[in-house]
This record gives C-alpha cells, structure tokens and sequence, in this order.
C-alpha cells in the first residue's frame, strides 16, 4: 500500500500489525519494536503526522528500553535516536533533535566503530 501510494490505507495495515504482535509476542518483543518503528516512518513520511510518529518513536524507545534492562546502550537505539533527532529538528525543537544526534552518535561509536558509514552518517547528522 505505501509503494502504490496509499498512505492511509498503509498506516491502518502498519497500526494493525501492531497490535497484532503486541497480543501475540508481548511488549518485550523485538518484533513489536520494529512494528511501532515502521508505523512512525508511515505516519511521517507519508502522513505528515509529526506529532503521531513522534508517539511512536518514543514508545519503541521505551519498549528497547524496556527489554533492555532500562538502559538505552543497545544498537537499535542508535536508529530510533536518528529517527527521533530528525523528526524533531523538522518540527523545529533543534535543542532536543541535538541530544538525541548526539546519543546516536556515541552509541555509533561505541557499536559500529570511528569508521563506520553509520558513525560517519551520525556525525553529519549532529
């Protein structure tokens, strides 16, 4: 639906798939964290629904979190914070985008190395 150029019917499908792995994996469930990340990039890319994909980015973050012991140190954080920075400097809250750039950044870093493209992309986007 999103390739064919049916945002909305896309995001219905996405926010089904969402509620369908947190009843059947849990909220714990990595696969519930990639779900709630699609459903962002759908309601942002598509949608323009800045406030919605934000919802959703931070509730991935919480569930990472969440099954990561409470610690943000995990690689999938680097993604989410990328996603999250860029959201919000588009929404124009540039003090906040650039705490999250900058954790990204770090967690590159330290999980993908000072030369890594992923290292490289976070230090443009900071």
């Amino acid at each position: 639906n999103y390739i064919l150029g049916d945002f909305n019917e896309a995001f219905a499908t996405q926010h089904k798939c969402v509620m369908m792995s947190e009843r059947l994996f849990g909220i714990d469930s990595s696969q519930l964290i990639t779900e709630y990340l699609h459903l962002a990039l759908y309601s942002f890319a598509s949608l323009q629904q800045t406030n919605t994909s934000l919802k959703y980015l931070y509730r991935a973050r919480y569930l990472l979190q969440l099954s990561n012991g409470g610690s943000d140190q995990h690689p999938e954080m680097i993604q989410i914070d990328s996603n999250l920075g860029l959201i919000l400097q588009a929404y124009g809250d540039l003090d906040f985008a650039l705490r999250y750039f900058e954790n990204a950044l770090e967690l590159s870093k330290k999980y993908c190395g000072v030369k890594s493209l992923k290292t490289a992309l976070a230090y443009h986007l900071v």
